[in-house]
């Protein structure tokens, strides 16, 4: 790591990592633990947003969600204050639904283990999801099981609702010869209240009853996003600094997609977790507290 401490790199320490910022000619950045935890935006974040896009500095975002639509995910950001447009933000819902598309065809039936922003991205993409209608609190599975079984893709992201039943259906699809898409493998998210279970968690108990893993993920740590939206920018990945709170999906797409890395502890690490981590490809090349540490080094 090409690191001082983890507050900001103060002493002669700052000065290096400022001439090292400075060499980028874009930043790619995630977005839950980096610009926002939960409903609390973190400080520092909008100034530098805003400041890169003032300074005409290319950025991107790119973000593991499975929760949000691209949508939901704009309005968030500019309801915090940021200046963006759709063209700027990658996320892996989206990217999901144009790969399943892709391989099932459009207007083939998918069930979704996931949220009512991942569902739209698949509606968008010209796929026609499974509703289980009920009048009570237990779905009639009976009734759906045909169509279950006749299901091109079971398609899994975060899903707050997750139980049993919902296990019983994707099987039944799998039974049927559904394929198997997550969105990402993240375990776990970053919330204002702390860290609470992710996709991934939903996506290892599916895993269990499909036999296999995904065949298709197109989140992190898969390098695709963070190519694409170097792509977008004019830039290669080698000229890009990819921002980031977790290192098993965000250092280690970069190192996939040929891009350095920083790390900030805003997020899901804490600076005492990089001293257990022994995988090159998880490691930064950077640290910084947050993004409020970044503002000076990159536009004063």
């Amino acid at each position: 790591m090409k690191s001082g401490d983890a507050a900001g790199f103060r002493g002669p320490d700052r000065e290096s990592l400022k001439e090292n910022l400075k060499e980028y000619s874009g930043f790619i950045f995630d977005l839950d633990g980096v610009l926002w935890q939960g409903e609390r935006r973190i400080e520092g974040a909008v100034a530098l947003i805003n400041g890169l896009q003032e300074a005409d500095i290319p950025f991107r975002f790119v973000s593991n969600t499975s929760s949000r639509s691209l949508q939901e995910t704009l309005d968030k950001m500019r309801g915090f204050g940021f200046e963006v447009e759709s063209e700027q933000v990658f996320l892996a819902s989206r990217e999901c639904a144009r790969q399943v598309a892709e391989a099932a065809g459009k207007d083939a039936l998918i069930y979704v283990v996931g949220s009512p922003g991942l569902e739209q991205e698949l509606e968008l993409a010209g796929l026609e999801v499974l509703k289980i209608e009920s009048s009570s609190a237990t779905p009639d599975l009976e009734a759906s099981r045909a169509d279950l079984e006749k299901c091109e893709y079971v398609v899994c992201g975060h899903d707050t609702g997750f139980n049993y039943e919902r296990m019983r259906a994707a099987l039944w699809a799998f039974i049927g010869g559904a394929g198997f898409a997550a969105v990402n493998l993240d375990a776990t998210a970053p919330a204002a209240e702390g860290l609470i279970p992710a996709g991934g968690a939903i996506a290892g108990a599916l895993e269990v009853l499909a036999g296999r893993p995904p065949d298709i993920m197109p989140g992190k740590p898969g390098p695709d996003l963070l190519e694409r939206a170097a792509r977008s920018a004019g830039l290669k990945p080698a000229q890009c600094l990819m921002v980031g709170d977790t290192p098993e999906a965000d250092m280690a797409a970069a190192r996939r997609a040929g891009m350095d890395s920083l790390l900030v502890f805003s997020g899901n690490t804490a600076p005492g977790d990089l001293r257990e981590m022994e995988e090159e490809e998880k490691k930064p090349d950077f640290v910084l507290g947050s993004l409020a540490d970044m503002h000076s080094l990159i536009l004063d």
